[in-house]
């Protein structure tokens, strides 16, 4: 994470890089920069953007008008804003991607990414026991916080759930269990408690 004068050095930097792209657009300072090493390098990076996908980027991305991006690629603006739209469309139907990559690169990529999750899988294999070790150790070291959390926990989510056939005591907290307890016609089990306060109330009620 960066720190606060970073983050001001970093902010700065980005202004100035923006306001000389900015420069050079609107004609002021048209020799300030060669664009061709700057896209050469997006490309090695990130892949070739076929120029219909460049052209939709630095529209929605970069809100740069028809106009300003058929100047600084030599075309014609009608024919930027015919691609731009046409590009979109494509976009919504699912037809055509972002990035246009070869057959070649995709395989390597491929082949990259499954020997990156082979070997993440050999160490987890080979380390399974240090790792459980490890998190014995720590659970060993951090019982009380651990318990302290877990409590917190219970108090945000309130009680766990327990099935009806399993429960001891009925929600007033009376036991289901010796005289307290009869099994009502339907199989549950009642509590005598709850019932006689249930006929007393009923009894008390006016006419």
């Amino acid at each position: 994470m960066r720190t606060p004068a970073q983050a001001r050095i970093a902010y700065k930097e980005a202004v100035r890089r923006l306001r000389e792209v900015l420069e050079a657009l609107d004609g002021q300072n048209k020799s300030i920069h060669n664009f061709e090493p700057w896209k050469q390098m997006v490309a090695e990076r990130s892949g070739c953007f076929p120029e219909g996908v460049r052209f939709y980027l630095l529209n929605k991305l970069f809100q740069l008008r028809p106009a300003e991006i058929a100047r600084l690629e030599g075309k014609e603006p009608k024919a930027v804003r015919g691609i731009i739209i046409r590009i979109s469309d494509k976009l919504k139907a699912g037809e055509i991607s972002l990035f246009d990559f070869s057959e070649e690169e995709s395989e390597a990529a491929k082949s990259r990414l499954e020997e990156k999750r082979a070997k993440r899988r050999e160490y987890r294999e080979k380390n399974k026991e240090r790792e459980m070790a490890l998190e014995r150790v720590y659970r060993e070291k951090n019982r009380e916080k651990l318990r302290a959390r877990d409590r917190e926990r219970r108090k945000k989510d309130g009680p766990p759930f327990i099935p009806p056939q399993l429960r001891t005591h009925c929600p007033a907290g009376h036991e289901y269990a010796g005289d307290n307890l009869y099994i009502g016609p339907n199989g549950k089990r009642r509590c005598r408690a709850c019932n006689r306060e249930r006929s007393r109330r009923h009894n008390a009620r006016p006419e």
